[in-house]
């Protein structure tokens, strides 16, 4: 046989201590504890500040859906997702006290929670990809009002193909271990989605976990020297949610 697949159960690799994947459920003491660290890190986006004072209100957000742990970016925000918006004061490069002012805040101007103290809310998205919510927050503190406001915007769910030679042509007799890699689904972990693989447009029956391996053989025919992959991961429990990735490998056949 020129091309073996096999299916290849989900595992972790020996010299990881922890599972590539995370969903992040709670970004509250981030954005309490270490406002400045995260400013670094390029996670705080400025917003308009009222003319009636000096002080600076900036706002953070983050989405709460399911990506890998060594993924460096900003999780998007997919439909469903939770999405978590802080407000913290400065004044003269110093984080103020806001546990007395007033918070009112809106999402896409519908009144969302209000109260004193409250600079968090979290709500879930609801817009289509390719669409915002606009985020609104009004503060009343020692008699001055500030606002701020942001947009975020919506995006979709992706999957990629992380394959060892997907940039060289790949020799005879040797394999290769493809894998795919989902982004941003609300989902709690890679049990929660159905994995399905295509090799040429041929459905792989059995092929149901986010990893195929492949043994190449020798190309019988020269349409064998290429490879197309395709992978599709959907969420078991919203079947709406779904990415769809391929990709092609090309055989040394010399």
């Amino acid at each position: 046989l020129w091309l073996t697949i096999t299916p290849e159960l989900n595992r972790w690799e020996e010299k990881s201590p922890a599972p590539p994947f995370q969903k992040q459920l709670n970004m509250k003491k981030i954005n309490y504890i270490l406002p400045i660290l995260i400013a670094l890190s390029g996670f705080l986006l400025m917003t308009k500040v009222s003319a009636q004072t000096n002080a600076q209100t900036i706002l953070t957000w983050q989405a709460e859906n399911f990506y890998p742990a060594n993924y460096e970016g900003k999780a998007q925000a997919t439909p469903n997702t939770p999405v978590s918006v802080s407000a913290e004061i400065f004044a003269e490069n110093k984080l103020l006290d806001s546990s007395q002012a007033n918070f009112t805040w809106y999402v896409d101007e519908k009144f969302a929670k209000g109260g004193n103290g409250v600079k968090e809310i979290v709500f879930t998205a609801t817009k289509a990809e390719g669409d915002n919510h606009f985020i609104r927050v009004v503060i009343k503190q020692n008699n001055k009002l500030l606002e701020a406001s942001t947009r975020i915007p919506i995006s979709k769910p992706l999957v990629v193909i992380d394959a060892p030679r997907s940039n060289q042509l790949i020799p005879t007799g040797s394999q290769v271990l493809l894998q795919a890699i989902p982004y941003f689904f609300n989902i709690n972990s890679l049990q929660d989605l159905n994995f399905s693989w295509q090799i040429n447009e041929k459905i792989q029956k059995g092929a149901n976990e986010n990893r195929l391996l492949l043994k190449i053989g020798v190309p019988q025919t020269p349409s064998q020297n290429a490879i197309q992959v395709t992978v599709s991961a959907q969420n078991k429990t919203n079947p709406s949610e779904f990415a769809k990735k391929n990709i092609k490998l090309l055989i040394n056949n010399h």
